[in-house]
């Protein structure tokens, strides 16, 4: 995922950066809704930043483990933020709307997010860019395959 994505930025002559914590981490999480909750941030990212950086790390904190993408695109505006992760809602709309989306993404990686006891956190400021967290409860140690429950 991270070498088509990273070409994706690379178009746009963003810099696509990559942090990964060497510390063990371990969550209960289903793989694929993992990867498809980080692709639409890091494809939102990339397409709402014209200049600058696209970054993602991993760590944990209080607990939880996470993953961030942090990007020096437009930003958010405060006022659609309790909007946000509605699906088919968008920021721009009508004839002024810059940039071609259906509305999707952030709602459905909400709901994956949540259906894995997860949240997706936002810091944002309009024109400056935007920081996404998805952050989950950690585990002490992972789970075995196949062990009976």
């Amino acid at each position: 995922m991270a070498s088509d994505l990273r070409a994706d930025a690379e178009e746009k002559d963003l810099s696509f950066r990559v942090d990964l914590s060497r510390a063990p981490m371990w969550a209960d999480l289903d793989e694929q809704y993992l990867e498809q909750i980080l692709r639409n941030l890091i494809e939102n990212a990339i397409k709402y930043t014209d200049e600058g950086v696209v970054a993602v790390s991993t760590g944990t904190a209080e607990g939880r483990v996470y993953a961030e993408v942090e990007d020096t695109g437009i930003g958010i505006d405060e006022a659609f933020l309790p909007d946000l992760f509605e699906e088919f809602r968008q920021e721009s709309r009508g004839r002024s709307r810059t940039y071609e989306e259906n509305g999707l993404g952030l709602g459905i990686s909400a709901r994956l997010a949540d259906q894995m006891n997860g949240a997706i956190r936002i810091e944002t400021e309009k024109h400056k860019g935007s920081r996404f967290r998805v952050e989950f409860p950690r585990s002490s140690e992972p789970a075995e395959a196949g062990a009976e429950g």
